[in-house]
């Protein structure tokens, strides 16, 4: 039985340098632009709705350019243009006339969400497809300000997507087409109908049709090998979508590449093409998309009595097609010694590799990507341990005083072809008598569980050489792989490094009554937590936050909460 194995979800301490930088001591104010992201337009029910404790319909980040931080910011909401349309409530914020005035300190982020759960509903009497503007100031003494307006839709159209079953035991090359059929489950028609796809590495569109434009992010971008590559593209489908109807979407298929084990694409649908959670703006914003050439996607009007009658929530745009194939990835351990004077000294390298051809996702609620574990023998002690490795300290729930393991933590996403070294630098009390460290790769199974000596992967079919012994004596020994050839999956197009958007805040101090209250969560199908039971919610329970991937929020180390092959 694979025990799923807790881990840190975070993408890795590279990543969170490479977006938010190091902090530094404050700075003075002048030295910052500050920075607003809300969704171009946010729609609503006509029919006036009260938020519960936990809902919020508004995403609302802020930031700021530059290091240090910034006390004394306002952020203020004013909803004049909102007149007879719709009202907005915010949690732990000052409200006179139409302003709505939060205290915004210790801000020290360049980009983070607000918690004050803002909820938007219609006023009575708001007739559907009316509108309104929301407008949004963020501002501090000495910083450059900054502005955005929210056009508010009440009752016009809304999505809801089918959910699609995960397709299990595929193979390589096979072809996998959902079927991706939506209803307009909103009060007015909608005029065209907008679709994003999001092909994550291991899956490849099989064609791109003449009324979307594409984008391709190659495996390890950004200069991280171990960054999954996606395929996103963007979609205009000119046909009209009436409310109550349901419609079928094509075509939509996909190949099961060489590296795929487990994989998934999200598919996406909205009325508008500035609706909230789009992410065509923040694709094209990171280098330019290009047409694509297959038979346009179509609509054909379908029925689905189930689908009309099922409850709304906030991620109804949003399905995701998982599938899970039966592809290895040989993973292994390897170490070399490399002694120096007399063997009283030296560096024990060691190596964790994938040599594929399947690359594998980390999953926390099914089987995890292993670490690589380093026990050192009585009378050896580490004097340098390397970058990405620590002790280990606790073990089953027990402080070790003199801890001789090391573990070095793998990538959430481990390519075809991975190979990564690491150096300890070791003093050896006896090196005559050769004693043995043990390198091998270990998860929660093994690790707690006899008769494991290695990690338990159902993809590695060799588990033979997830283990290795190496001597530490006076001559060197032990023996390290070299670099192995990675298939290909995705084209290899430049584009910005991904952002990654930490969920904490900065705090907020309330300048009147009432207090905010603390985002609930949901994950759907295994997917993107979203909160509110309305709208769309912030991306939350990410680790250090929702990663943007070509400028796709996708979320990729803390969507997998479930095992996939069960």
């Amino acid at each position: 039985m694979h025990h799923p194995r807790s881990r840190a979800l975070a993408v890795s301490a590279a990543f969170t340098a490479l977006a938010l930088g190091a902090f530094a001591a404050p700075a003075q104010a002048a030295d910052h632009q500050l920075k607003l992201e809300v969704p171009a337009s946010v729609q609503i029910p006509s029919t006036p709705k009260a938020p519960g404790q936990w809902d919020e319909n508004l995403s609302v980040r802020y930031g700021r350019t530059g290091t240090g931080i910034l006390d004394g910011l306002k952020l203020t909401f004013d909803t004049k243009d909102l007149a007879g349309v719709a009202q907005l409530t915010v949690g732990g914020c000052a409200t006179s006339g139409t302003l709505i005035t939060c205290n915004v300190d210790h801000l020290q982020y360049e980009s983070i969400n607000f918690t004050g759960h803002p909820w938007l509903s219609a006023v009575a009497g708001a007739k559907p497809g009316s509108s309104g503007v929301l407008h949004l100031r963020f501002s501090g003494a000495g910083a450059t300000e900054a502005t955005q307006d929210v056009r508010v839709d009440v009752g016009g159209p809304r999505f809801k997507l089918k959910d699609v079953p995960p397709v299990k035991g595929a193979r390589p090359g096979d072809t996998v087409t959902p079927s991706v059929v939506f209803a307009n489950r909103g009060e007015t028609a909608a005029s065209k109908v907008f679709v994003e796809v999001t092909a994550v590495s291991g899956l490849n569109p099989v064609q791109v049709p003449a009324n979307c434009e594409y984008q391709d992010n190659p495996d390890g971008a950004y200069g991280e090998k171990s960054w999954p590559g996606s395929v996103n593209m963007a979609c205009a489908v000119d046909a009209a979508v009436g409310a109550g109807e349901v419609y079928k979407l094509s075509p939509v298929s996909f190949k099961v590449a060489p590296t795929a084990e487990y994989t998934f694409a999200d598919i996406a649908v909205f009325p508008t093409a500035d609706a909230d959670n789009s992410q065509a703006a923040l694709w094209r914003a990171n280098g330019p998309l290009k047409r694509g050439t297959g038979p346009a996607l179509t609509l054909a009007k379908t029925t689905d009595a189930d689908l009309l009658g099922a409850p709304l929530n906030g991620y109804d745009h949003r399905i995701e097609q998982e599938v899970i194939a039966d592809n290895p990835a040989d993973f292994s351990a390897s170490a070399a010694w490399a002694p120096a004077n007399g063997g009283r000294t030296g560096t024990l390298t060691v190596v964790e590799a994938n040599s594929g051809p399947a690359s594998i996702f980390d999953r926390s609620g099914g089987e995890a990507t292993p670490h690589l574990s380093t026990v050192l023998p009585a009378g050896v002690s580490v004097t340098k341990v390397p970058a990405g490795c620590g002790a280990v300290e606790w073990e089953n729930g027990q402080h070790v005083e003199h801890p001789n393991k090391y573990s070095c933590e793998g990538p959430f996403w481990v390519p075809s072809g991975y190979l990564r070294s690491y150096d300890f630098e070791l003093k050896v009390d006896d090196p005559a008598a050769a004693a043995k460290a043990v390198v091998s790769l270990q998860n929660t199974v093994s690790a707690n569980e006899p008769g494991h000596p290695s990690a338990v992967m159902s993809w590695d079919h060799n588990p033979a050489n997830d283990r290795i012994e190496v001597a530490l004596g006076t001559t060197a020994g032990g023996g390290l792989p070299t670099a192995t050839a990675k298939p290909t999956t995705t084209a290899t197009a430049t584009v910005a490094p991904p952002v990654v958007q930490p969920t904490g805040s900065a705090s907020a101090r309330p300048s009147g009554s009432g207090a905010p209250s603390a985002s609930a969560s949901r994950t759907s199908g295994g997917g993107l937590a979203f909160t509110g039971s309305e709208g769309t919610g912030t991306m939350v329970g990410l680790g250090v936050g929702a990663i943007v991937l070509g400028g796709g929020v996708i979320a990729l180390v803390a969507r997998r909460r479930r095992g996939a092959h069960g």
